[in-house]
């Protein structure tokens, strides 16, 4: 799966969705929470993918590093959602649909990759 391309269709999805939000809400809270929830979404991914690729790349080093960043990665992501959840930047269900359309995303695109081979 190409990176960028799975970027722009995200992307691009969490835009129609956060505008769609925007007008059928009237609200600007949901399109933010959409939006955000896509860029965490993305974010989260990326992340994800470099932990993977390093531990791909590196077989000599053992497993608890992999281990300890995927756990750091989920930290921080835990703590960033808590912290636009308690301060109500975002509205949850508007946030949880924006990191929602990065799942069904990347669903696609491997379905996409598996219907290839």
């Amino acid at each position: 799966m190409k990176t960028r391309s799975f970027e722009i269709v995200s992307l691009a999805l969490v835009a129609g969705t956060a505008a769609a939000s925007w007008l059928i809400f009237g609200s600007h809270k949901m399109a933010t929470g959409v939006l955000t929830g896509g860029v965490v979404g993305i974010a989260n991914f990326n992340w994800l993918g470099r932990i993977v690729r390093n531990a791909r790349q590196e077989k000599a080093t053992g497993a608890a590093g992999y281990v300890f960043r995927y756990l750091f990665k989920l930290t921080i992501m835990a703590i960033i959602i808590a912290v636009l959840f308690r301060s109500r930047m975002v509205d949850p269900i508007a946030f949880i649909t924006g990191f929602t359309l990065t799942v069904i995303t990347v669903s696609v695109f491997g379905a996409e990759l598996i219907n290839r081979s």
